[in-house]
C-alpha cells in the first residue's frame, strides 16, 4: 500500500512540475518562434538531407535531426513548440527518473526539480525548437549516466551497454557531454 502512494504521489508531483514548466517558460504564447535569429537554419530554404551528407561532420546526428526537423516543422511555429514542448516534459521525466537513484523523498525530488525547471540561465533552450536537440543531448546524456549507475548497483552487463550507447548518441549529437566519462571513472 505505502508503494502504491508513494507512486501516486510521484504522479501527482510529475504532473505539477509539468504544468509549472508550460506556465514559466511557455507562456505568453507570443515566445512561439522557430530558431533565434542567430541560428537561421531552421527558415533557410528546404536543403534537403544532401546537408547531412556533405556537411559539417562534428555533429552527425544533430545535422540529421536539424535537417529532418526542417523537413516536418518548415515554418510553422506551432509544430516547433509542440517538439519543444514534448521533449521537455521528457527530460523532466528523466530528471525525475535520475533523481529517484538519489532521493526516497518524493518531495525532495519535487523541489530539485522545480529548481530545475526555474533555473534562468536555461531559459532559451524553451523557446525555440531548434534547442529541442540540445534537450535530446541532455536526456542522453542523463540516460547514459543513469544506465551506468543502475549497472553498477545491479551489476548488469546489459545495462552498462545501454549507458554506452546512449553516450555514444549523445556524443554524435552535442559533444559537450564527453567529460561524462570522468564521472564513469569517478564512480567505478
Amino acid at each position: 500500500m505505502f508503494s502504491e502512494i508513494t507512486k501516486i504521489k510521484s504522479i501527482y508531483f510529475i504532473l505539477l512540475l509539468l504544468f509549472i514548466n508550460v506556465l514559466a517558460h511557455y507562456l505568453p504564447f507570443e515566445r512561439i518562434s522557430l530558431s533565434p535569429d542567430d541560428y537561421s537554419r531552421l527558415i533557410k530554404p528546404q536543403l534537403g538531407f544532401q546537408n547531412f551528407i556533405f556537411g559539417p561532420s562534428d555533429r552527425p546526428l544533430h545535422f540529421f535531426l536539424v535537417d529532418l526537423q526542417n523537413y516536418y516543422v518548415k515554418d510553422n511555429p506551432y509544430y516547433g513548440f509542440l517538439i519543444n514542448i514534448v521533449c521537455n516534459s521528457f527530460l523532466l521525466f528523466i530528471i525525475w527518473k535520475f533523481l529517484e537513484l538519489f532521493y526516497e523523498k518524493k518531495e525532495e525530488i519535487f523541489f530539485i526539480s522545480l529548481i530545475f525547471i526555474l533555473l534562468f540561465n536555461k531559459v532559451e533552450i524553451y523557446h525555440t525548437p531548434i534547442y529541442s536537440i540540445n534537450v535530446l543531448a541532455a536526456i542522453l546524456y542523463l540516460l547514459s549516466i543513469y544506465f551506468f549507475i543502475k549497472g553498477i548497483r545491479l551489476n548488469s552487463i546489459f545495462l552498462f551497454l545501454f549507458s554506452i550507447i546512449f553516450y555514444l548518441l549523445g556524443i554524435f549529437l552535442y559533444e559537450i557531454g564527453f567529460f561524462i566519462v570522468l564521472i564513469f571513472l569517478y564512480l567505478l
